[in-house]
């Protein structure tokens, strides 16, 4: 979907509880920015715009987690 000056408008389809992700990302952030910098071969840049990509997709898709109390599967 665009908004009227052509950019993308992101939609979430269900309300996310913004705490739980938040608690849930916090937990896992350390694990999650090292596998980062191994996929990207160690560089810090490419490392973080992939968690922040990866952080935004699993907030877009947060709502069907079955058990979003659940740690690492």
């Amino acid at each position: 979907m665009r908004n009227r000056k052509g950019g993308f408008i992101a939609r979430r389809p269900h309300p996310v509880p913004p705490r739980a992700f938040e608690e849930l990302v916090s937990e896992h952030l350390d694990s999650l920015y090292r596998t980062a910098l191994r996929l990207v071969g160690g560089g810090v840049a490419d490392a973080e715009d992939l968690l922040q990509d990866a952080v935004l997709r699993a907030f877009e898709h947060f709502s069907q987690l079955r058990n979003q109390d659940a740690g690492r599967s």
